[in-house]
């Protein structure tokens, strides 16, 4: 199917016989350090300050990440003014699934093809295969699962749906590599209330994507290895900034709790 598209100290004379003399000799090393201890000082406040700035914005972020009833309600996004629905408590679960490793990309290109026909590897398969069962336990019930037409996408998606009972795929244009964030983001709205949603797309777009959900900023602080997934939240319509990271898991941390269900089993 196909839907629109983180001390100093002072010095001491030795004597009085040397007093005047020592005294010269200091004021005139003074006067030539000075402006050299000045321009240190300057130099390591602005590193402080650049540094400091960076810290306080990264510890933001993940402030309002992992603790956000601790935050303080923000401006809305300019996103959040597009026309919707009404609103409701009821959360919007959103599954996001990095396509596992497909093909060399320089290689591929060597054949002649379109990129978008890169398919996935033997051995991407087989590693996406062993942790989609995980994905199924995490999240039991998934509503619609979107993947990009891409075809190393789109063989995830199938593989996650084979979890699943057998879930279709829906082709979503703007899931592909380059797609439209805010036409995705359009799409996402148009689910019903209480919808789980998966998306199955690439780097960097997925990950600046989850940026942007959780945080309302435009770089990407989230981190997806091919084949990991992260579950995101929104407690009322889906905005910008709006969403709560429940989990992020990379293909081993999946395929380790599949094991550590069949060992207790």
């Amino acid at each position: 199917m196909r839907a629109g598209g983180v001390a100093g100290g002072g010095v001491g004379g030795r004597g009085t016989g040397d007093g005047g003399r020592g005294t010269g000799e200091n004021a005139d090393s003074g006067a030539l350090t000075r402006p050299f201890s000045f321009l240190l000082s300057s130099v390591s406040v602005s590193l402080f300050r650049s540094r400091f700035a960076r810290d306080y914005e990264r510890d933001t972020v993940m402030e309002r990440v992992l603790r956000p009833e601790r935050t303080k309600s923000r401006p809305a996004h300019p996103a959040s003014r597009i026309t919707h629905r009404a609103l409701t408590t009821r959360s919007m679960p959103l599954l996001l699934i990095r396509h596992a490793p497909a093909g060399s990309h320089s290689e591929w290109m060597q054949t002649g093809r379109p990129d978008s026909e890169r398919p996935l590897t033997v051995d991407g398969r087989e590693k996406m295969r062993l942790a989609a069962p995980a994905l199924a336990g995490l999240v039991p019930k998934i509503d619609v699962l979107a993947t990009s037409p891409f075809a190393r996408a789109y063989q995830t998606a199938e593989i996650v749906g084979k979890a699943y009972t057998e879930l279709a795929p829906t082709i979503v244009d703007s899931l592909a590599s380059g797609g439209d964030r805010s036409e995705l983001l359009e799409w996402i709205r148009g689910h019903r209330p209480g919808s789980t949603l998966a998306l199955v797309g690439h780097n960097p777009d997925l990950e600046e994507l989850a940026s942007w959900m959780l945080a309302a900023r435009e770089h990407a602080f989230v981190r997806l290895r091919k084949g990991s997934a992260a579950l995101i939240r929104f407690d009322t319509a889906p905005v910008p900034g709006g969403g709560v990271l429940q989990w992020l898991l990379d293909p081993d941390q999946m395929r380790e709790i599949v094991l550590g269900r069949s060992r207790s089993a």
